[in-house]
């Protein structure tokens, strides 16, 4: 990771991981990456935006999801992962946090959201 990039996924544990910080601390930093490459010459680039939020808290991760309004969500084996529609975010947390693993390859899973925060993340 580039030394003046503001902490994220560099190997660091949970317990090691920078401070947490607000969305709007976090996209006041991303502003700045986008006013650096706004005020230079544009060049093609191989990719989309692609932004991906990890959350080791089950309630830090239920409150963004809810602010983000509805979209898309998945499970993987390890991961629970919601993508907001509209955005090329894709917020994550460890599947432990959400789920109980009962048996190899079944997990139980209550309810992230009552019924009314499900008509808001869809």
């Amino acid at each position: 990771m580039c030394s003046n990039c503001a902490g994220g996924y560099d190997g660091a544990s949970e317990e090691e991981s920078e401070e947490a910080m607000t969305s709007h601390e976090f996209a006041r930093e991303l502003q700045k990456t986008v006013d650096h490459l706004l005020a230079r010459a544009e060049v093609e680039i191989d990719m989309r935006p692609y932004l991906y939020l990890s959350f080791y808290e089950k309630e830090k991760f239920l409150a963004a999801a809810l602010t983000m309004g509805s979209g898309k969500k998945e499970f993987t084996e390890h991961e629970f992962r919601f993508c907001p529609g509209g955005t090329c975010i894709t917020m994550s947390i460890a599947r432990s946090k959400v789920c109980r693993k009962v048996q190899e390859e079944k997990w139980e899973c209550e309810p992230l959201f009552s019924e009314e925060e499900v008509g808001t993340v869809g």
